[in-house]
């Protein structure tokens, strides 16, 4: 069982739920989550789930989620009319899990907006997601009490994806930016960083820097926290950062380029600089 599905069985556990059922791709990882959770009922084929089980928390790869809930809808023991069937993907919809809720189930989706790093151990993950954990909540109207109040038993806070067609993607991509595309451009700060300063140093060096500049978005918002040549005009500046990239980190310009092409876009929309200014400013950039 991956590192997603043992961490929120073991916090459940923790809150009070009792666990019937773990299922997992390897006897050795279904046993070492039973463990923490005083499972006895351990398999590899989701043929072996409990009748007792209420709810089933469906942690699994995205690629293979339609398929496991198509095996578990083929299940003859449960009975699904008095079963809540929730995955954890952060893209798919609960319309993947359309043949389980044609069994009668109540289907969900709770995503942990947060990472879970494969070299953390379970309980570090679980100091993490006990801190102000937001769980992206899809399902039905009429089950969003009971999705609250998972969330909240998994020590976070729900927040409802609004029931849009295609929506849940997009939800998707903002976890992404917010996660993997910032640690992204922390990896970019690194390599320019390498030019001038010891290794990891950059951290130290910048790490306030970069703290404040999130707080004040954060508190504020990204148009109005924005600072730096892009809201000023300043070309001259620009183009020395290209020279410089250039010479000492050519692979990154083209990421620079597009970055500057957003910053020019929200300091115009800001006021901070002119339309002439920011057709210089991409000018410069081309």
């Amino acid at each position: 069982m991956g590192k997603v599905g043992s961490t929120l069985a073991s916090i459940l556990y923790d809150n009070g739920f009792e666990i019937v059922s773990i299922i997992s791709r390897t006897k050795g990882s279904a046993k070492k989550t039973a463990k923490l959770v005083h499972c006895k009922n351990i398999s590899i084929s989701v043929k072996d789930i409990s009748p007792q089980t209420e709810l089933i928390l469906l942690a699994v790869p995205d690629g293979v989620l339609k398929n496991v809930a198509d095996e578990i809808a083929k299940s003859a023991q449960l009975n699904f009319k008095k079963i809540i069937v929730a995955h954890v993907s952060g893209v798919h919809s609960v319309d993947v899990l359309s043949s389980i809720k044609k069994k009668g189930a109540s289907v969900a989706g709770i995503h942990p907006i947060q990472t879970f790093p494969k070299q953390f151990s379970i309980q570090q993950l679980k100091k993490i997601v006990s801190h102000n954990i937001v769980f992206g909540i899809e399902c039905e109207k009429k089950l969003q009490p009971t999705l609250k109040e998972l969330a909240k038993k998994m020590n976070g806070k729900p927040f409802v994806i609004p029931a849009k067609a295609g929506i849940k993607p997009l939800y998707h991509l903002a976890c992404v930016v917010s996660s993997n595309f910032s640690v992204v451009l922390l990896k970019m700060l690194e390599e320019i960083s390498s030019s001038f300063s010891f290794s990891n140093e950059w951290k130290d060096i910048f790490s306030p820097l970069l703290q404040s500049s999130i707080n004040n978005a954060l508190s504020t918002s990204p148009v109005a926290a924005l600072t730096g040549p892009f809201t000023r005009g300043d070309v001259k500046t620009i183009a020395m950062h290209l020279n410089a990239l250039q010479k000492f980190s050519p692979q990154l310009i083209t990421i620079y380029k597009e970055l500057g092409i957003l910053a020019a876009s929200i300091a115009k929309e800001r006021g901070s600089i002119s339309e002439m200014e920011e057709k210089s400013i991409l000018s410069t950039l081309k």
